[in-house]
């Protein structure tokens, strides 16, 4: 947990505000400052390339997240969820995808 408080500090983000992780302002204004989409850009990149899973379900090929129930992968995912960036599985905290807003972060420069 302590790397994630230290991500939190140094990229200045705040748990408190709600639009401190990125997330569109009311008017629709991006409110990530460009150290913090650099951060969560960086570990948005390590989610996708450690814990990212392709299952057959039901006969059709499922994309997914999977932090594999290791705190760090629990602890990522849940930052970049809390960011808007990844969907937690319905009552769920192992399991994940990513949202419009997450993919549009991975693709971006």
């Amino acid at each position: 947990m302590m790397w994630v408080n230290w991500l939190y500090t140094v990229s200045g983000l705040s748990k408190a505000s709600g639009t401190a992780y990125g997330r569109p302002a009311a008017d629709g204004e991006d409110t990530m400052n460009e150290r913090e989409r650099l951060l969560l850009r960086s570990l948005a990149w390590m989610v996708a390339q450690y814990l990212s899973r392709e299952d057959m379900n039901d006969g059709r090929l499922v994309h997914c997240l999977d932090n594999m129930c290791m705190t760090a992968g629990e602890e990522a995912m849940a930052l970049l969820a809390d960011a808007g960036f990844v969907k937690m599985e319905e009552g769920g905290f192992r399991f994940g995808e990513w949202t419009a807003a997450g993919r549009e972060l991975l693709d971006s420069d």
